[in-house]
């Protein structure tokens, strides 16, 4: 076969796997869209893909990638080339390159390179005791894989021991698959102490069964658009490098079944600006002695920042402890779809000690910072531990759809949450909804926040009172933090026991909002309503039972819509900054500065 003639472009198909918005009138209960929301602005909302328990929210394997997605051989002459032909028992080289020598032992390939030319060695065949290994002391090195089938019996199948680039090209139109050992000296079935930059467009398969399956000891790993990579990772992590990791594009499925083992792990930042990625993740968490700490499995673990501007990445984790993205830094989210699903428990080694972990769908230590972007993410595991959105530090939402559900709170961070745009959605069915440590300000943007029953709530501000100044909220739960007096966005509190939906209007008659609870909310709660077209001095009329048209809705809150029928519950003047109705009592609930729960014996509103 003339290998140096066989490159050529290939498209592959359509992504199989897509997630639509459509409209829906205010008598839904479930919708969405992306656009973010200027501080202190009210917004029309548009539909949703998912239902409040975002059961319809699936991951799995991505098949395909678009045909644009397309890359060239790097511009190398002939003499440049080396072929490298596989059979079962033997190995044919041909092709010479000035200060390049090639030892073959049985089926492995040994290469030692001073060139100063960029050198191409193309792979192809077929080996089931082959391995491939170079060292190229003047400049990087291309592997072009041309239809080869390598599994290694003796440590690594690709094996770059130079401190310079490995490159790995897949031919057009050609599917490769490479397996290492169970035993290795090296920790990756590609290995390299460089860096590493797949480009290309065919198929590449790559299975770790020793540790990693594509690995970089002491540099990054790049992915560029084109190729559709299968990774499975046995023991160890699928793509680990020691700097950044940059996907730029390609459809990358990923299976990692070891304890703790990982998609994607960095030592330093995760940056994702293109392409489909698809990660699942079983391994359960355990006590590593040589840490001295729990480790657990992740979709995703960048050690410095994460950052996602654009593609689409799917993770799914079933192990304890498992995570969707765990970023030891600040998380920072421009755009792409995200979508996380975990299903199990808690692990605990020593509890006393502080040795444990919890699932999460999205952990930062650092900070959060969501500017745009559509983000859904099911933690429906034991009831406690598994959270949403975490952060340790501050988190702000300027952007974006944000839509969780979980037993544990769904968006949770130790200093401070700041929403200043974009739609948000937060159901938690044993905790807060949204539950910050410190502050909690709302200046714009859609928020529907639900919490579970008595201590817990919808929005939950342990340090100060909330802050108001704009946006669409509605937010129920057993109980709620105060708002601030000082809030320059009125907020009405009413106290109710059944599943209904309440609307809210002027009194020249005009329909400020709607909100539908959800059915399986019949106990004693606390909702909390507030839109930018309230304002102080102003009387609203608040009625239950209505019946909701036009317009959209997000998660059952819709604005910009009418309602007909319905009971009469208050006539509210509002003459500061918080107005009570219903079964509502004061008095420290669920907060430091006080807050609101449901109470017996208190006054009823006035009816009309």
């Amino acid at each position: 076969m003339n290998t140096q003639n066989h490159f050529f472009k290939f498209g592959l198909g359509l992504l199989l796997m897509g997630f639509g918005v459509a409209a829906t009138s205010c008598s839904d209960d479930d919708s969405s869209s992306s656009s973010a929301v200027a501080p202190g602005s009210d917004t029309n909302t548009s539909a949703s893909s998912y239902s409040d328990d975002l059961s319809e929210l699936t991951v799995s394997q991505v098949s395909s990638l678009p045909a644009s997605e397309s890359a060239s051989l790097p511009s190398v002459s002939a003499s440049d080339t080396i072929w490298v032909a596989y059979s079962s028992d033997a190995v044919e080289v041909t092709g010479e390159v000035e200060d390049v020598s090639v030892d073959v032992t049985t089926s492995a390939v040994s290469v030692a390179s001073t060139a100063t030319v960029p050198v191409v060695y193309v792979l192809s065949g077929s080996t089931t005791t082959g391995s491939f290994t170079i060292a190229s002391a003047a400049d990087a090195s291309t592997v072009a894989l041309d239809g080869l089938t390598m599994t290694s019996s003796a440590g690594s199948a690709i094996n770059n021991q130079s401190a310079k680039a490995l490159n790995v090209y897949i031919t057009p139109g050609t599917a490769n698959t490479i397996s290492d050992a169970s035993t290795s000296a090296v920790k990756g079935a590609i290995f390299s102490k460089g860096a590493i930059e797949i480009s290309g467009h065919g198929t590449l398969n790559v299975t770790g069964n020793y540790k990693n399956a594509i690995n970089s000891s002491k540099a990054g790993v790049t992915v560029k658009p084109g190729n559709l990579i299968n990774i499975t990772a046995n023991a160890g992590h699928g793509i680990k490098s020691e700097t950044a990791v940059n996907i730029n594009g390609s459809v990358i499925n990923i299976t990692a079944t070891g304890a703790a083992g990982k998609g994607i792990s960095s030592s330093d930042d995760v940056n994702i600006t293109a392409g489909r990625i698809a990660i699942l993740t079983s391994g359960d968490a355990y006590y590593d002695e040589t840490e001295l700490d729990v480790s657990s499995a992740s979709g995703v673990k960048a050690d410095s920042l994460f950052h996602m501007k654009g593609g689409e990445l799917y993770i799914k984790s079933t192990g304890s402890g498992g995570k969707g993205i765990n970023c030891d830094q600040v998380l920072t989210v421009d755009g792409g779809v995200i979508n996380i699903i975990t299903t199990g428990a808690k692990y605990v080694y020593d509890e006393a000690a502080d040795l444990d972990a919890s699932p999460k769908g999205i952990k930062a230590d650092s900070g959060v910072v969501i500017n745009d972007g559509q983000i859904a993410i099911r933690c429906n595991g034991a009831q406690e531990g598994p959270e949403g959105l975490e952060s340790k530090k501050d988190m702000v939402i300027n952007g974006g759809t944000i839509e969780i559900y979980t037993t544990d709170d769904a968006i949770n961070a130790a200093s401070s949450i700041t929403i200043n745009g974009g739609q948000v959605y937060a159901r938690a069915t044993n905790n807060d909804a949204i539950d910050s440590n410190g502050s909690l300000t709302i200046n714009g943007g859609v928020v529907v926040a639900i919490g579970a029953s008595a201590p817990e709530g919808g929005l939950d501000c342990d340090e100060t009172p909330i802050v108001i100044n704009g946006g669409v909220i509605a937010a129920l739960g057993g109980t709620t933090s105060t708002p601030s007096s000082s809030n320059t966005q009125p907020a009405i509190i009413y106290g109710g026991s059944s599943s209904t939906v309440y609307g809210l209007k002027s009194s020249s008659g005009d329909c400020i909002l709607t909100y539908k609870t959800p059915s399986d909310y019949n106990s004693s709660y606390v909702l909390l309503l507030s839109s930018a077209k309230m304002s102080k001095g102003s009387t609203y009329s608040l009625l239950s039972g209505v019946t909701a048209s036009g317009g959209s809705s997000f998660h059952g809150l819709c604005t910009n819509g009418t309602f007909s029928s319905g009971s009469s519950l208050a006539n509210l003047t509002l003459s500061a900054a918080v107005t009570t109705a219903g079964s509502t009592q004061t008095g420290g609930v669920d907060s430091g500065m006080g807050g609101f729960a449901p109470g017996a014996g208190a006054t009823p509103p006035s009816k009309h």
